[in-house]
């Protein structure tokens, strides 16, 4: 809901402006706060888990970017 009122806020209306809006928020709200030096060795975990982490997000954002966008 708060990303549907962020989309229509910006004025975003057709897909590929949803994307470009989608990697923006995926990368800088989802991605980067979790790939943190200490998320990521606190946990135990390889850095290659990281970024396939960050990917997955980033790719969540995306869609739903869009899928919101073409429903508006």
């Amino acid at each position: 809901m708060l990303l549907s009122y962020l989309l229509s806020g910006l004025g975003v209306t057709d897909w590929m402006t949803a994307a470009i809006t989608g990697l923006v928020l995926g990368f800088g709200i989802m991605a980067l706060p979790g790939s943190g030096e200490q998320h990521v060795r606190g946990a135990g975990r390889l850095m290659l888990f990281s970024v396939l982490d960050g990917a997955h997000w980033i790719g969540v954002a995306v869609i739903e970017c869009v899928v919101l966008t073409a429903l508006s």
